[in-house]
Parts: C-alpha cells; structure tokens; sequence
C-alpha cells in the first residue's frame, strides 16, 4: 500500500511538472526548450566565425592587393632614364625617377607663375590643401599632391633637391644652398 502511494504521488508530480512546462512553454519541455537554445546559440557562434573568416579573406585581400599595386608602382632599377630625367633617393632610401623643371614652371592657385620665386624651405613647409601649386608642363598642367626633399646618388651639400609629387609624373627642382652661422 505504501508502495501504492508513493507511485501515485510521483505521478502527480510528474503530472504537475508536465502541467507546469505546458503551461510555461506551450507543450514543449524544458529540455526542448533548452535545446533549442542551445541549437540557436550555435547557430549564431557559427555565423559570428563565418562573419570573421569572411573579414580575414577580404583583409589579406585588401594587403595581397596594395602589395601588388606597391610592386606595379615602385621605381625599379631597371627603368630608363630619359633625357631631363635624374634618379633621387627619399628618407627611406626610396628611388625616384623625377623629371627636372625650372622655378619658371610653377604656377599658383590662378594658374600664373610666380612675381617672386619663392624659396625651397617655403615650399617645403607650405600647406598644399590650403595653397596649391601647380606644374606647367608642355601645356600640361599638374596640380602638387606632395612636396618632398630628396637627394642624389652622389650628394652636394652645396645643392637641395626637392620632389613635386603628382598624379603622374615625379618632377624635381634643385635649388642652390646658402649656408650661414
């Protein structure tokens, strides 16, 4: 009889617990419940990890693509050098084939050259988004983007060179040192 009693009240709590989890999880189970869950948290983990592997594909991309257009773009040893045309070396012991202009062939904002020619250094520290200079050059006309100091292979400290950098041609000035203490 105890045996009986027993059975009935586990069945009630059984009955209670299946009464609890149709109620609270309209018919499903707690373990149902809990492995669908756990099924859409993989489910998202796995996105996450495709999401990530798809970032890393298109990043070494991204690098495989500037270190080929940085191998179509560099100046090699083995470029011609045409006539007007010197080779000068950057900071960074960078080559660049530069065309050599005089002062004459830079123009201002309006397209006129300059009253004054103006001096190396101020060139160098001019702010080329605010002030822009331009390149005549057989009727082209370039617009700056950079302006740097190089040097030649065999250097002259009696001479600066300094680099226009623009979208198609390297052009080069040298200017005459003054040194004073």
């Amino acid at each position: 009889m105890a045996k009986e009693l027993f059975l009935k009240s586990e069945n009630l709590v059984l009955g209670g617990k299946k009464a609890f989890n149709s109620f609270m999880y309209n018919g499903t189970t707690l373990e149902k419940k809990n492995a669908k869950i756990n099924l859409k948290k993989e489910e998202n983990r796995k996105k996450i990890e495709e999401k990530e592997a798809q970032k890393a594909e298109k990043k070494s991309q991204r690098e495989e693509k500037s270190s080929i257009l940085s191998r179509i773009f560099t100046r090699s040893k083995e470029i011609v050098v045409e006539d007007g045309q010197v080779i000068l070396y950057g900071a960074d012991d960078e080559e660049y084939t530069c065309q050599m202009i005089d002062l004459s062939q830079l123009l201002d904002e309006k397209y006129k050259p300059y009253n004054q020619a103006p001096k190396g250094v101020d060139l160098l520290k001019r702010d080329l988004k605010a002030s822009k200079i331009f390149i005549a050059d057989d009727g082209d006309i370039m617009r700056v983007n950079k302006i740097l100091e190089v040097k030649p292979e065999e250097f002259d400290e009696n001479f600066a060179y300094l680099l226009f950098d623009t979208n198609r041609v390297f052009y080069s000035i040298k200017f005459k040192v003054k040194r004073s203490f």
